[in-house]
C-alpha cells in the first residue's frame, strides 16, 4: 500500500473493552506504515505510546441525544479537519448523527460500527426473555422500551446513525454477524475486518487449573449476574471464578464466595490467568459483536463456554461450549463438566487455538483495513459542496 495520512476519530481512547483493543492494534500496525494521527476527546493514560500521534479534540464522544453543544462539537470537527490534511478519514464508533453527517460529506470515510446502536434502539438485538430480536427500529420495540417518548426519541436516533452510515465511503464491522444486521437495516457491503490475536507472554499453564475466568466489562449485558450465580452452583474443583475487569456490576461481584475480582489486567497478568483457567465464561445477554476475549482464551488453549449470540455464533464453532442465554444451572454444568473430564477440555481448547491460528493471526487481518483505507484513499474525489 501507497503511504497515507489516516486521520483517526475516536471519542474515548483508552484499554477497557474489545472495541478499543480492535482500534489500537490496528493502530499500532497502520502507524508503522502509514501517518496517522489520531483525534479522541478522552485519552486514558494507560494507553502507551505508539506510532501515531494523538491530539484531543472536544465533541467526539457524543452520543447524540442532548442537543446541548452539538454546534461547538462541529465547530471543533471543522476546525480539526481544516487543521490536519488527510488522504482518509477512520472514524471508530462515533456515533453522533450530526458529526457522521459531516464526516460522511468529505467523502474520505470508513466508519467502523462495533455495537448495535445502527440497527437497534434498545439493549442489543435481545428481546427481555433472552430470545434474538430480528426486528428494525420501530413498534416491535416497545417490548424492550415501554416508555414511549424515549423509545420515539432513541429510534429516530437509531435511523438518523443508519442514514449517515450509508453515506460513508465504507463501512467496517468485525463480524459476518454485524454485517447482516447492518444489511437488514439498508447499510450494504460492510468490510468485515474481526480482531486478531498477538501471543500472550509465555506461562506454563497450570494442572490441575485453579480457577474459571470472567473477562470484560462488568456491566448487564455482559452476563455479569449470570457468572457469579453460576459461581455459587460449582460442584467440582476448581470452584472458584476469577473476573477480569471492572464497570458499573463491580458491588455484584465483590465480596461473594467463590468469586474473586481483580480489576482491569495487563496482557501479562492475563497470561498467567489464562494459564491457570479451566474455562473462560462469556455468558452475555445480548448479542455480542465479536467477542475478543474468546480469541485470547483460545490462543491459550483454554476452553470457552458461551452463549450463542450474535457474533459469537458466527465464529466460535471450535474450542467451545455453548448455554442458553441467562441459564446460570447450564453454565455452571458446563463448567463441571470441563473440570470433571481435563482431556477432553484440552482437545477443545486445542481445536480453538488451531482455528485462531489459522483465521485471527495479525498476517491474515490487519491488511484487510488496510486495503479499506487504500481504497478509500484512492476513490472518486468527493463532489463539492
Amino acid at each position: 500500500p501507497h503511504p497515507m495520512r489516516v486521520l483517526v476519530l475516536h471519542g474515548r481512547l483508552a484499554r477497557a473493552g474489545g472495541a478499543d483493543q480492535w482500534l489500537l492494534a490496528h493502530l499500532h500496525r497502520l502507524g508503522r506504515r502509514h501517518d496517522v494521527l489520531v483525534a479522541a476527546e478522552h485519552v486514558d493514560p494507560t494507553v502507551a505510546a505508539g506510532p501515531f500521534r494523538v491530539v484531543r479534540v472536544r465533541g467526539l464522544d457524543r452520543r447524540g441525544l442532548r442537543r446541548s453543544g452539538a454546534a461547538r462539537a462541529l465547530r471543533a470537527l471543522e476546525a480539526l479537519l481544516d487543521d490536519h490534511p488527510h488522504d482518509v478519514i477512520l472514524a471508530h464508533n462515533l456515533v453522533d448523527p450530526d458529526l457522521l453527517d459531516r464526516i460522511a460529506a468529505t467523502g474520505r470515510a470508513a466508519l467502523v460500527v462495533q455495537d448495535h446502536r445502527f440497527f437497534c434502539p434498545g439493549p442489543g438485538k435481545v428481546l427481555p426473555d433472552g430470545a434474538p430480536c430480528a426486528e428494525l427500529p420501530g413498534p416491535a420495540c416497545a417490548a424492550c422500551l415501554p416508555d414511549a417518548a424515549y423509545r420515539e426519541r432513541v429510534t429516530a436516533l437509531t435511523r438518523r446513525r443508519a442514514a449517515a452510515a450509508r453515506r460513508m465511503a465504507a463501512v467496517v464491522v468485525l463480524s459476518s454477524w454485524m454485517a447482516a444486521e447492518l444489511a437488514a437495516a439498508g447499510i450494504p457491503d460492510a468490510t468485515v475486518v474481526p480482531p486478531f490475536v498477538e501471543d500472550l507472554p509465555e506461562v506454563p499453564p497450570v494442572r490441575p487449573p485453579r480457577h474459571h475466568l470472567f473477562v470484560g466489562r462488568l456491566a448487564e449485558h455482559k452476563g455479569v449476574a449470570v457468572a457469579v450465580a453460576a459461581a455459587g452452583r460449582l460442584r467440582r474443583p476448581p470452584a472458584r471464578l476469577v473476573v477480569a475487569g471492572d464497570g458499573p456490576l463491580r458491588d455484584l461481584v465483590g465480596g461473594r464466595a467463590g468469586v474473586e475480582p481483580v480489576g482491569w489486567v495487563g496482557r501479562e497478568e492475563l497470561g498467567r490467568l489464562l494459564a491457570g483457567a479451566a474455562s473462560l465464561w462469556m455468558p452475555g445477554t445480548w448479542a455480542e459483536p465479536f467477542g475478543i476475549s474468546a480469541l485470547e482464551a483460545l490462543l491459550a488453549g483454554v476452553p470457552v463456554i458461551a452463549t450463542p449470540t450474535g457474533g459469537l455464533a458466527d465464529w466460535l464453532e471450535a474450542g467451545a461450549r455453548f448455554v442458553p442465554v441467562g441459564d446460570a444451572a447450564a453454565l455452571a454444568e458446563a463448567a463441571d463438566d470441563l473440570a470433571a473430564h481435563p482431556a477432553a477440555a484440552r482437545r477443545l481448547g486445542e481445536a480453538g487455538r488451531a482455528r485462531v491460528r489459522e483465521r485471527f493471526r495479525p498476517e491474515a487481518v490487519a491488511p484487510r483495513l488496510e486495503a479499506v483505507l487504500e481504497a478509500v484513499a484512492l476513490g472518486p474525489p468527493p463532489r463539492p459542496g
